[in-house]
């Protein structure tokens, strides 16, 4: 056996535990179990995957405090370990749940990898996924993710969302533009407004290492997608996978929660006749990310992790992010 079918073996069997894991912890009320990031989709500019991502969407309101009563106190912060009365600690591991992206995370082993678990409630992952209200989860599932488990219903909120996002992409981009462009703008959707851009605490090559390190997986969720506005009239695919713009998507092709304000203002308007209401629709997402991200790291700091953990990670990252300038 050559070295390289030794490490695809070692890769596929690594693969096959983490999913066994997963499936042994998550599974009974999950509606969806997905790993993501670098350790999964590897990143072009990226030779340390790091920790494991793994969104998980669950039915029951109940899952903390059913995760900890049977044995996964440890994937909680020392605060939510020892805080009482139970009852205070419930309602606010409930409240945490609720706000910012609608996720709260634990930190655990799976198959010995060190993972960071997104718990979602499944209801209002389906609704951000149709919708948009909430982008933090919607934006993670735009990209390629490594599906282990997902219901009839969650495989077409996703296939909504894909359609969401190559709307919005549509819009944002010119009338013809070339395949590594429209999935770098996909890509770039989910931090529009994350403030880690911002503070300088992510790598700014990111976007494009997703990218590149993903390609076969975006032509995978989107080409059938382009196929079919190609089928319709209303772009063109060329040989060279470039796009040529017939029609821009209007108020009917656009989520819910980024178009109703500007319908109110004027039923009769169509966004993508109007540079004003694209300025607002991008204020408007950069906005809600923005929020949405600043409550994670603070929820993060505070509540998932330890004060000498918390330390780490942000040392890490605002080193990451300077290296990588």
């Amino acid at each position: 056996m050559s070295m390289l079918s030794s490490e695809v073996s070692a890769s596929k069997t690594l693969e096959d535990s983490v999913s066994k894991a997963l499936l042994e912890k998550f599974d009974r009320h999950s509606s969806l179990i997905a790993t993501y990031g670098s350790r999964v989709s590897p990143q072009s500019n990226n030779e340390n995957p790091g920790m494991l991502d793994v969104l998980v969407a669950v039915d029951s309101p109940y899952f903390h405090e059913n995760n900890m009563f049977h044995g996964g106190k440890a994937d909680y912060s020392d605060l939510i370990q020892h805080m009482y009365p139970l009852r205070m600690r419930n309602a606010l591991l409930h409240f945490l749940q609720h706000i910012g992206g609608h996720i709260y995370y634990i930190r655990t082993k799976i198959a010995g990898i060190d993972a960071k678990c997104g718990i979602i409630n499944t209801d209002e992952l389906t609704q951000s996924l149709k919708t948009l209200e909430s982008s933090f989860c919607a934006g993670r599932l735009s990209k390629p993710v490594h599906v282990i488990k997902a219901t009839t219903e969650i495989e077409q909120s996703m296939n909504h969302n894909h359609k969401n996002m190559l709307s919005i992409a549509r819009l944002l981009l010119p009338p013809s533009f070339t395949e590594q462009e429209l999935y770098k703008k996909i890509a770039s959707l989910s931090y529009i407004g994350d403030i880690r851009m911002q503070i300088g605490a992510e790598d700014p090559r990111k976007i494009q290492g997703i990218v590149d390190g993903n390609i076969s997986g975006f032509r995978e969720i989107y080409e059938p997608l382009l196929q079919e506005l190609s089928d319709s009239g209303e772009i063109e695919v060329r040989e060279d996978k470039s796009v040529v713009q017939h029609a821009y998507p209007d108020n009917t092709d656009l989520p819910e929660a980024l178009t109703k304000s500007s319908r109110a203002a004027n039923p009769e308007q169509t966004m993508a006749d109007d540079y004003r209401d694209i300025l607002y629709f991008i204020e408007t997402l950069s906005s809600q990310q923005k929020k949405e991200s600043l409550l994670e790291i603070i929820k993060g700091l505070v509540f998932y992790t330890n004060p000498r953990d918390a330390t780490r990670y942000i040392r890490r990252k605002l080193q990451k992010g300077k290296v990588s300038r």
